[in-house]
């Protein structure tokens, strides 16, 4: 279906022409990265990531709260999200949601 050299929007159109031609695999490919993307875990790196991107205490929160949690929170994690200059509202807010998943 694709050759090597192509450009990167020739592949975006010919998958989207395939995906117009096959409406059930679109539909299946669509439910399972909207799926994917309800039940992503979220880390340490995801919330280090989030605060240098400049997300609020407020947004980070938010975050936390609605997202699934797989966060490190050893003495040594909570050390590296302090010197991260995470606030401690979203440290707690981080060892709420990992208490919550126990």
């Amino acid at each position: 279906m694709f050759l090597v050299g192509d450009k990167p929007r020739v592949h975006a159109n010919q998958i989207r022409k395939w995906l117009l031609d096959h409406p059930s695999v679109a539909l299946l490919v669509a439910a399972t990265y909207f799926e994917w993307t309800l039940c992503r875990v979220l880390n340490n790196e995801d919330i280090f990531k989030l605060k240098q991107a400049g997300l609020s205490d407020d947004l980070l929160i938010a975050k936390i709260k609605s997202s699934p949690a797989g966060y490190h929170l050893d003495p040594d994690d909570l050390i590296a999200l302090k010197k991260a200059n995470l606030s401690d509202a979203v440290i707690a807010a981080m060892l709420d949601a990992q208490t919550r998943n126990k």
